[in-house]
C-alpha cells in the first residue's frame, strides 16, 4: 500500500526495523523512480509455501529503482518441494526487463532460488556491498542483459539444486548477455563454481575478486568471449582454479 501510494513522480518507502513475513506469491512489487529504503535490522521473511516461481522483491518493467539496506531471508529450510520440480526459481529479489536498478547494502540468504537474479533484456544495473549466501541454486544470475555491474560483494555458500555456483553469467537459449564488470568480491563455500559464464555471454571483466574453496572450479567458461580476467586470487577450489573452455 505503501509503495502504490507513492505518486507518479516517484519517492522513498522506508521499512523500520522488526521481521515482516511476506506472502511470496502476492511479493513486494516495486515502482519506477523509488527508493525501498529499509533499516539495517529490518527483516523480509518468506512465508513458508509450496511455489515453484516465488519472489520477494520484484522489478518488472521499471526505471530507476533503487533497494537498500536490510535483510531478505527465503524459505528454503521449511519449504514443501511437492513434486517432480527442482523449486529453483524462488528467489530474493527478480529484476526483468528493467532498467537503471541499484540494490546495494543488503543481505540476502536462504531462497530456493537465487538470491538476485536479472534477467529480461534488463539494463544498467548495479550491485554493491550485498551478501547472498546460503541460497539453493546461486548467489547471482545474471541472464539475458548488458551493461551490469557487480562490486564489494560476497556470494558463497550456495547449494542445494544445480548449478549451486556462486555467479552465473548464463543466458536462456536464443539470448545474449554482454558488458560485466566484477569488481572486488568474493565468491566462496559454493557447491560448484565460484563464476560460471555459459554460452553467448561477451565482453565480461572479473578483476580484484578472491574465488576459493568452492567444490569444483574457481572459475569455468564455455562459449563466450572478450573474457578479461586479471588481478584475482583463485585458491584453494576443489578442481581447476580457471578452465576456459569449449567455445571460448
Amino acid at each position: 500500500a505503501a509503495i502504490n501510494s507513492l505518486p507518479s513522480t516517484g519517492g522513498i518507502v522506508t521499512i523500520p526495523a522488526g521481521t515482516y513475513l511476506i506472502d511470496t506469491s502476492k511479493k513486494i512489487n516495486l515502482r519506477s523512480n523509488m527508493l525501498l529504503k529499509m533499516d539495517p535490522a529490518a527483516i523480509l521473511k518468506a512465508k513458508t509455501c509450496s511455489l515453484i516461481r516465488h519472489y520477494l522483491l520484484y522489478v518488472n518493467g521499471k526505471s530507476n529503482v533503487e533497494i537498500a539496506g536490510g535483510q531478505l531471508v527465503g524459505d528454503r529450510d521449511t519449504h514443501s518441494y511437492a513434486g517432480t520440480s527442482t523449486h529453483e526459481w524462488g528467489h530474493g529479489i527478480q529484476i526483468l526487463g528493467s532498467t537503471r536498478v541499484t540494490v546495494r547494502d543488503l543481505r540476502v540468504s536462504k531462497c530456493t532460488g537465487d538470491g538476485v537474479c536479472i534477467g529480461g533484456k534488463s539494463s544498467d544495473v548495479v550491485i554493491g556491498n550485498i551478501v547472498s549466501t546460503n541460497n539453493r541454486r546461486q548467489g547471482l544470475s545474471i541472464t539475458n542483459c548488458t551493461n551490469i555491474k557487480v562490486y564489494d560483494s560476497e556470494f558463497s555458500y550456495s547449494k542445494g539444486t544445480s548449478p549451486e555456483c556462486g555467479i552465473d553469467l548464463e543466458p536462456d537459449d536464443g539470448y545474449y548477455l554482454s558488458t560485466v564488470l566484477i569488481q572486488n568480491c568474493r565468491m566462496n563455500n559454493n557447491a560448484k563454481y565460484g563464476i560460471n559464464i555459459w554460452k553467448r555471454v561477451s565482453g565480461v571483466t572479473i578483476t580484484q575478486c578472491t574465488l576459493e574453496r568452492n567444490g569444483s572450479l574457481g572459475m569455468g567458461t564455455v562459449g563466450c568471449s572478450g573474457i578479461r580476467f586479471t588481478n584475482n586470487i583463485v585458491r584453494y577450489n576443489s578442481a581447476t582454479g580457471v578452465v576456459y573452455n569449449t567455445g571460448t
